[in-house]
C-alpha cells in the first residue's frame, strides 16, 4: 500500500514538474522518497523506485535553483543505481535509469566535472549491447551525450 502511494506522489511530482511548479514537485517527490526509503532494502525493485525518485527530486531541485541539493540527490541516485546495475546487469531498466542519472548529474555539476558523467552514460550505452538497428533512439541519445561531453573539458 505504501509503495503504491509513493508512486502516486512521484507521478504527481512529475506532473507538477511538467507544469513548472518545481516547489510542488519537490514536495511530492520528497513524500514519495520518505515512503520508499522505508522499504528500499527489501528488494531491488523497491530500491530502484527509491533511486528513480532521487533522480526526479534532483532534477526538480536543479530547476528550482537548489544546485547543491540537486547535485547531492543525483549523486545519491547514481550511487544506488550503480549498485543495482552491478548486482543485476541483465535488467535493462536499471541501466537506462543510471544513464539518465549520469546525464542529469552532468547537467548540474561544475563544467569541469560534467564530461565524466556524460562519458559514463556513453559507456553504459556502449556496454549495453543494444542492437542499434532496432533501437535508433539509443543512437540519438548517444549522439546527444557525445555532443555534451565534447563541450566539456576533460580533467587534466
Amino acid at each position: 500500500m505504501a509503495l503504491a502511494l509513493s508512486l502516486g506522489y512521484r507521478r504527481r511530482g512529475e506532473q507538477l514538474m511538467g507544469q513548472g511548479d518545481f516547489a510542488g514537485a519537490i514536495e511530492a517527490h520528497t513524500k514519495a522518497l520518505q515512503l520508499q526509503t522505508r522499504f528500499a532494502q527489501e528488494s531491488a525493485d523497491f530500491e530502484s523506485h527509491r533511486a528513480l525518485t532521487l533522480l526526479h527530486l534532483g532534477r526538480a531541485e536543479a530547476r528550482n535553483g537548489a544546485r547543491q541539493s540537486a547535485e547531492d540527490r543525483l549523486q545519491e541516485a547514481t550511487t544506488a543505481m550503480t549498485v543495482l546495475v552491478t548486482a543485476h546487469p541483465d535488467i535493462a531498466v536499471f541501466r537506462e535509469d543510471l544513464i539518465d542519472a549520469e546525464e542529469a548529474l552532468g547537467d548540474v555539476v561544475e563544467v569541469a566535472s560534467a564530461g565524466a558523467h556524460y562519458r559514463r552514460a556513453i559507456e553504459l550505452i556502449d556496454a549495453s549491447g543494444v542492437d542499434v538497428a532496432i533501437a535508433p533512439a539509443y543512437v540519438d541519445r548517444r549522439r546527444a551525450l557525445v555532443d555534451k561531453a565534447a563541450s566539456r573539458p576533460r580533467p587534466q
